[in-house]
């Protein structure tokens, strides 16, 4: 008899990856792009800030989507374009001794297991 199953436990990560995705909308393209630049050179100072280095931080390809280009789109309702973009943060060999993924092993104030401050949200990036 053969038994195939899913088993989960907990270990102890080396290595953390945080894809971070935003992305910006409107009707004019050079001032869609340039707000997306201002978010990405703010997602990469929030970065900076904690403590993350450039080596550790990837800058993905901008995705520029033109609604009115698409011939099955219709009627375009919204704004024209969409551009989007992810920078992808990768973190590894820090501290060996998290619980849960924050030093205090809990979900109040904390920090994670880099030992930086937690992030917990948006409003924490001025964009």
């Amino acid at each position: 008899m053969m038994v195939k199953g899913l088993v989960e436990r907990t270990v102890k990560s080396d290595m953390a990856i945080w894809p971070l995705s935003f992305e910006e909308t409107g009707n004019d393209l050079s001032q869609v792009f340039a707000k997306s630049q201002t978010d990405k050179d703010a997602v990469l100072k929030f970065f900076a800030g904690q403590g993350v280095t450039p080596k550790e931080i990837s800058v993905g390809q901008i995705k520029v989507t033109d609604k009115l280009a698409n011939e099955y789109s219709g009627n375009i309702i919204g704004p024209r374009y969409i551009v989007e973009q992810t920078v992808t943060v990768a973190v590894g060999g820090r501290r060996q001794d998290c619980k849960g993924g924050r030093e205090d092993g809990g979900s109040g104030a904390g920090g994670d297991c880099a030992g930086r401050k937690q992030w917990t949200g948006r409003d924490q990036v001025q964009i």
